[in-house]
């Protein structure tokens, strides 16, 4: 994955010496990009302060993005939040690979996959301090719609990162599908009852007269639907 990224990264014309781009959108734009996500962002918020919880006080911060890799909320240790400024880290700003080469964000909705970007694998030095652990959040049609990222300074780094991140964007996207089904009838299974009601627990949704509309990427993988990913 990082070797197809930085040559995506050459692809576009970086160069890995090259001064962060601060460029951002206006505030205006921004709370218009918020507003087009209001589903995601009114969803994902709780899920990131909980995420936040657990990593508290370990010089990382949570981000949100929406599906262009464009920042549109944090939450973060005050001593950390300082530093990921001074290369951009910040609302209003696009991380995608396009803008800052090989990078979780960017390389996550690139491959529509999690990506784990830690220290000298960032495509730019300015960014090889950091370490990044990265989840595409999808919508009920398998569409990337956002990504929640934990980041932090490389000496922070911690293997769990990854799974808790990708255990929030699975929340997330349960809560998108619950949300954009909310007048279907919804079936939730797993083949271990005790698993119901966790993120292990598959949720398939239906009309009032028994025909199928979606299902989750648990369900689908755990049964013979058709997946939209």
């Amino acid at each position: 994955m990082i070797k197809e990224s930085r040559e995506r990264s050459v692809a576009y014309g970086l160069t890995e010496s090259a001064i962060p781009d601060f460029s951002s959108v206006s505030r205006t734009d921004l709370t218009l990009a918020i507003e087009q996500n209001r589903v995601l962002h009114t969803h994902a918020l709780p899920v990131m302060e909980t995420l936040y919880e657990q990593i508290i006080n370990t010089h990382n911060m949570v981000i949100l993005t929406d599906a262009h890799g464009l920042i549109v909320h944090t939450l973060g240790d005050d001593d950390f939040l300082e530093k990921a400024n001074r290369v951009a880290l910040q609302p209003g700003v696009a991380w995608s690979e396009q803008s800052k080469g090989t990078n979780a964000i960017g390389t996550a909705i690139a491959e529509q996959a999690p990506a784990q970007v830690h220290a000298n694998e960032h495509y730019l030095i300015a960014n090889h301090f950091l370490t990044c652990s990265a989840a595409p959040i999808f919508d009920s049609e398998g569409s990337v719609i956002g990504v929640l990222d934990v980041t932090g300074d490389q000496n922070s780094f911690h293997k769990h990162t990854m799974g808790l991140v990708r255990m929030s964007a699975q929340m997330i996207e349960n809560q998108v599908f619950s949300a954009a089904y909310q007048d279907a009838i919804t079936l939730h299974f797993h083949s271990r009852p005790e698993f119901i009601g966790t993120l292990m627990e598959g949720i398939a949704a239906f009309t009032q007269g028994g025909r199928f509309l979606s299902a989750t990427a648990v369900a689908c993988s755990s049964s013979a639907c058709h997946s939209p990913r």
